[in-house]
């Protein structure tokens, strides 16, 4: 009601207010010793507001929100003079909720000599593995309780939790290094750290035989992508370039592609923050929008983009629940949640049974992608030769490029269950925010494939 009286009096044409507090904690396990532990407590709150057709934001770490207020309206009297861009936002009855994530196990029940033991013995544990030579194991949770309040008399209360862990081995044979990655993380509490010790055997067998793979031959290929690499390409290849904000200022290769098909029909892919208890999930965006699901590819064509207020506002669509800020402190932008693609109609040994000379490829280890033209280029973590349709020697150093709308074409199969998700942080406008890429693995014929 502070808020609310004091800028209406002001003849301010929309404002919001958000809200956080979050309470995190960090141990991180390096070979025979803890390396890292933090926990922190921090509040914060910001000011948005739309004065004149122009936005003014002011956050703090201050509790005084009348000092909060007091830097909006001083900011909106100076900005005038500077910005000759006018906005507008696409306006929506008042909401008035609460949201809380669930958890089966709050990792605050847990003792922190616990959770140092069981880091601590994975860590050494793997020290004593055949030519392990480093073992990291880290483990973190944030609990966010965030409030949101509107010019529109919204009032939004909701509580998110995120737990993760991640491992990373080291194998040396011979003067020859070889690192693994494995990463999890939900929406839930502690009970996530009940699948580390099943990851713990992945990275550890694969930094281990990683030091016998050897390279290919750059080239194109029939490729099979598992769904975690193909969680990559759909989020960083096709996702960025479907936020309405690239879309405004043509910094991507999906403009003018809405209503036209620009893959094969059986496919189709979505972004979707409703997903229980997924990493990237979350009941309401950061302007007080009902999470929903939105569908990019419907059948092939190119259904949608993903929208904030202002931009639904531009184009005259619906509001997809799209607008994300990694903090108060921080504007929200056109943002990712869960971005995943619909199962086939093929089991996945179905995939291989046609290629007599291909690559299967699995797990990321980064890349690099275009928005604005599409070329890509993301470096898996292992692959393997496939031969008449059986899995063959693994490889080591292998990628996959290509241009986006090009490589969509070529997909050929899309197996019928989804392999496990790609759980991280997406980075935009220096801002990271909580997102997952859910797919099956697929079939790609040709695509390029990078080796020595």
């Amino acid at each position: 009601m502070e808020i609310s009286n004091a800028l209406a009096r002001k003849g301010i044409y929309y404002w919001e207010y958000r809200q956080e507090e979050s309470d995190s904690e960090t141990i991180f396990a390096w070979n025979k010793r803890i390396d890292e532990i933090s926990s922190a407590k921090k509040k914060s709150h910001s000011i948005r507001a739309l004065i004149k057709n122009k936005w003014v934001f002011a956050s703090s770490d201050n509790d005084d929100i009348k000092e909060l207020i007091e830097k909006v309206l001083k900011a909106g009297k100076s900005i005038s003079r500077y910005d000759c861009i006018k906005y507008s936002i696409k306006r929506m009855p008042a909401i008035k909720d609460k949201k809380t994530v669930a958890m089966k196990k709050n990792p605050a029940d847990v003792s922190f000599d616990d959770k140092r033991r069981l880091l601590l013995s994975l860590s050494r544990k793997g020290l004593s593995e055949k030519n392990i030579k480093s073992m990291q194991v880290s483990y973190s949770h944030v609990n966010k309780k965030k409030y949101f309040e509107n010019s529109e008399g919204s009032s939004i209360h909701q509580n998110l939790v995120y737990t993760r862990f991640l491992l990373s081995a080291t194998a040396m044979s011979a003067g020859r290094t070889e690192d693994y990655i494995e990463a999890y993380g939900e929406q839930a509490g502690y009970e996530v750290l009940d699948k580390i010790y099943n990851k713990y055997d992945e990275c550890v067998q694969n930094s281990r035989r990683l030091l016998k793979a050897r390279s290919i031959k750059a080239g194109n290929y029939p490729v099979i992508i598992e769904g975690d690499l193909a969680s990559v390409f759909v989020h960083e290849a096709l996702g960025h370039a479907s936020e309405a904000d690239h879309i405004e200022s043509k910094y991507s290769c999906l403009i003018g592609k809405e209503g036209r098909r620009i893959a094969p029909k059986f496919l189709n892919i979505y972004d979707d923050p409703t997903i229980k208890g997924l990493w990237g999930s979350y009941f309401y965006d950061d302007e007080g929008v009902k999470a929903r699901k939105t569908i990019i590819i419907k059948e092939g064509i190119m259904n949608s983009f993903l929208h904030s207020r202002e931009t639904s506002s531009k184009y005259k669509k619906e509001l997809t629940a799209n607008s994300r800020a990694e903090s108060p402190h921080s504007i929200p932008l056109v943002r990712m949640s869960n971005t995943i693609m619909g199962k086939g109609d093929y089991k996945k040994e179905e995939l291989f049974s046609d290629i007599k000379n291909g690559v299967y490829l699995v797990g990321s280890k980064g890349g690099q992608v275009n928005p604005f033209n599409g070329n890509f280029q993301f470096a898996a973590s292992k692959g393997y030769i496939v031969k008449n349709g059986e899995i063959k020697d693994m490889l080591r150093e292998v990628s996959l490029a290509g241009n986006t709308l090009d490589i969509l074409t070529r997909i050929r199969k899309v197996a019928n269950e989804f392999d496990e998700p790609f759980v991280g942080h997406c980075g935009k406008g220096g801002q990271h925010v909580p997102v997952i890429g859910m797919c099956p693995s697929i079939m790609i014929e040709p695509a390029s494939v990078g080796g020595r």
